[in-house]
């Protein structure tokens, strides 16, 4: 499993997500997140890197600053509209269900698709600053700027988008 981008303990305290959410839910969160929409939008030398470099303890300093001020916003919001569902449901061995709590009355299904879209909207900002960050310090990043085009490696996402499927280079 690759080194989480941010701990428990940070998401519950910067997200909306609360205290009493168990962490081994936010940890699959977490993991899911950064390797489905993080590495997708960073590529995978630069993802691979950052992982290698929590391992090790040897982010360099852009390197913090770009988890710091670009990745571990956008990983919040990530992982607290991935948690709407993961704390609504629960998967058992016979059925999938909604987990009910004497102490709190369940959202609708219409209510949790509002929130849904509400961070989903609150995530394009960040989505952005990350992207053009990376595009316009691809000197202070070189894993960024030298993927290979093979099948073992996510390019980077480097496009701007205006509407859903117009894409200026």
């Amino acid at each position: 499993m690759d080194a989480a981008f941010i701990n428990t303990a940070q998401l519950k305290k910067l997200g909306l997500i609360n205290g009493n959410v168990e962490d081994s839910d936010l940890r699959v969160i977490i993991q899911r997140a950064q390797t489905t929409e993080i590495q997708p939008l960073i590529g995978t030398s630069l993802y691979n890197r950052i992982v290698s470099g929590i391992n090790s303890d040897d982010l360099n300093a852009n390197e913090r600053l770009l988890m710091d001020d670009y990745i571990l916003p956008l990983m919040v919001l990530l992982c607290d509209r991935r948690a709407i569902n993961v704390t609504t449901y629960q998967i058992r061995n016979k059925t999938t269900g909604k987990g009910v709590d004497e102490n709190i009355t369940p959202v609708t299904e219409s209510e949790n698709l509002r929130l849904d879209n509400q961070i989903r909207q609150d995530a394009k900002v960040p989505t952005s600053k990350l992207v053009g960050y990376l595009l316009d310090n691809c000197d202070l990043y070189p894993e960024y700027d030298s993927e290979e085009c093979n099948y073992e490696n996510i390019q980077p996402q480097k496009r701007k988008t205006a509407g859903r499927n117009i894409f200026f280079r």
